[in-house]
């Protein structure tokens, strides 16, 4: 065989120990922030809190209310100050502004590993977590519960990996072939994954790891005692006709299951008292306070952003023990010196970027979004991370990192960073709008206001489900629709045109719907209730496309029926005039 030298070009990202700290505290919490600083300070003797203001200084200037240019992206400028001692240190210790890529931070260096070293390092993977003062997350409480019992390794892997795919409500996200295929790993099987979730799901919270509402129920009910009355009759309702219990379809259940009224009574008590999301039951009950990382005022017609400086205690260089790196003689103190020297000085620098790229970021956001401190939600401009990114000349990992679970005091109230981004929605005349300042419309019963912005009038769509037929008694059948999932409009009955797309009855038809829980009939699940002017025939399982076009009356009570069918005509009344006028 012929031997022959062959060169390869490529690419690897290394990342310095000052930048991989930088990012870290970059991305830290206020609260983490100050765990990670008095950690800092415990475990290195050239660090102190400074006794005057300013050591850490952050020098903001206030937002223009006139739009600046992307290349003048710093709102502000950070001086530290160099003891004499230290002032060797300082070209070893520049931090680049940005990463270079888009890297995470766990890509390369462990979450759980602390910047000082003043961690154990034996904390285990879940050192991370317990960084937070709240109590144990799901994830938490289940993994505590999986290392008493006796797995073995390859178990407990595949375990953690469907612990990791369970949602904060208690449900399973992935499907055992998502989890073989996530292990990766020769000796695991379907039937294996299998085995090892329904250990899962026999722990606490009862339900937890179903992987929808009928798995979840069905979890439950077989924890139960087995003489618990109407047990059998519960497990055969979730299992077997849950479609028909979602319509409310009873007379079809007593049929099938062979059972009384007063029966049917007892076992749908017995399944109310399940939870259909039993992960709620898991996570800190305790109040939770909110300290703002950023003040927005506006004082004499201008913005100002400026960083909350009590967010940290001010740190600086023991300068008495960095003069020691000089004098001492002996070759370990001398090193012990220089090394804590130079990581508290990279400590510092890591506190000052982070100020700084936070301050660019906030100065931006208000630029970009001064309509909604002036006005309101509906003022809100579409925004995503690119749009800042590109102003500041930074990656968006960066922005992504800066504005998370970082907030923002306003006049308005006390906003995550996250907030005032927005996803763009295409109008029907060709531009922009905020998703944001749609929902906020909606939400206050403006759908006009709504459609103004998107070019048309908002809809609900979906198949119509069978409700407790109240509305043919009282003289108004009504299509029923579930708003589950989706932004709910303010609740009240509204003026609508609606589209049958599906079955015999194909075409579009005036009414009026009300949207919301029914008070008169104690209801407890938001649904749309439209009547259509004018129709006669069945839409049940048929898909229809509901416009709300105008707003009429808020939800409310009534005395008697009687006065209940008298409000309905006279919305319909109204309704009627107000589309025919469209």
């Amino acid at each position: 065989m012929k031997q022959s030298l062959q060169l390869k070009v490529g690419q690897s990202l290394t990342m310095t120990p000052q930048l991989q700290q930088a990012i870290r505290l970059l991305q830290l919490s206020t609260l983490d922030l100050q765990q990670e600083i008095q950690s800092a300070l415990d475990s290195n003797p050239l660090l102190e809190i400074s006794d005057e203001d300013g050591d850490i200084e952050v020098n903001t200037e206030p937002t223009s209310a006139e739009p600046k240019k992307p290349e003048k992206a710093s709102d502000s400028e950070i001086e530290a100050p160099q003891p004499e001692a230290d002032t060797e240190w300082a070209e070893r210790s520049d931090i680049p502004e940005d990463l270079p890529v888009d890297s995470q931070w766990d890509d390369v260096f462990q979450s759980s590993g602390p910047a000082t070293g003043s961690t154990p390092a034996d904390d285990g993977e879940f050192s991370a977590d317990y960084r937070h003062g709240s109590s144990d997350s799901l994830q938490d409480h289940l993994r505590w519960q999986l290392n008493l019992s006796r797995l073995s390794e390859l178990d407990l892997q595949i375990a953690d990996a469907i612990v990791d795919a369970i949602d904060e409500k208690g449900r399973l996200t992935i499907s055992p072939e998502d989890v073989v295929d996530a292990i990766n790993h020769e000796d695991v099987e379907i039937e294996e994954v299998t085995a090892v979730l329904h250990l899962v799901q026999q722990l606490d919270p009862p339900g937890v790891g179903g992987r929808d509402l009928q798995e979840c129920l069905t979890i439950q009910l077989r924890q139960l005692d087995p003489e618990t009355p109407f047990l059998d009759e519960a497990m055969l309702i979730v299992t077997q006709y849950m479609a028909q219990l979602g319509n409310r379809d009873y007379n079809q259940i007593m049929r099938r299951c062979r059972i009384k009224e007063d029966q049917l009574r007892d076992v749908l008590r017995l399944i109310q008292s399940l939870n259909p999301t039993p992960g709620d039951s898991i996570g800190s009950d305790d109040t939770e306070y909110v300290v703002p990382d950023v003040f927005v005022s506006k004082k004499e017609g201008r913005w100002l952003v400026e960083l909350n400086p009590d967010i940290a205690p001010k740190i600086q260089i023991n300068a008495r023990y960095a003069a020691l790196a000089k004098q001492s003689k002996n070759s370990s103190d001398n090193d012990y010196i220089r090394d804590n020297l130079q990581e508290a000085r990279w400590f510092i620098k890591s506190l000052q970027s982070r100020n700084e790229t936070l301050m660019k970021v906030a100065s931006k956001i208000v630029e970009y979004q001064r309509g909604f401190l002036e006005y309101g939600e509906e003022a809100m401009k579409p925004l995503v991370l690119h749009d800042i990114a590109d102003a500041v000349g930074m990656h968006e990992s960066t922005i992504s990192r800066v504005t998370t679970q970082k907030y923002m005091h306003t006049p308005r109230g006390i906003f995550e960073l996250k907030y005032f981004f927005s996803s763009h929605v295409s109008t029907d005349t060709g531009g922009e709008c905020s998703s944001t300042a749609i929902r906020a419309a909606l939400s206050e019963g403006r759908p006009r206001d709504a459609a103004a912005m998107l070019g048309h009038w908002h809809r609900i769509d979906g198949p119509v489900i069978r409700g407790d037929q109240r509305g043919r008694d009282l003289g108004y059948p009504t299509a029923n629709m579930s708003i589950d999932g989706l932004h709910q409009p303010k609740f009240g009955v509204y003026a609508v045109l609606v589209d049958v797309l599906t079955g015999p009855h194909r075409g579009r038809y005036r009414g009026a719907a009300s949207l919301g829980l029914r008070p008169q009939f104690n209801g407890e699940t938001p649904n749309l209730e439209s009547f259509l002017f004018d129709f006669k025939g069945d839409l049940y399982g048929e898909q229809l496309s509901v416009a709300l076009v105008d707003y009429l009356r808020p939800e409310a009570t009534f005395d008697s029926l009687d006065a209940l069918v008298a409000q309905m005509d006279a919305d319909c009344t109204r309704a009627r005039a107000i589309l025919e006028a469209e």
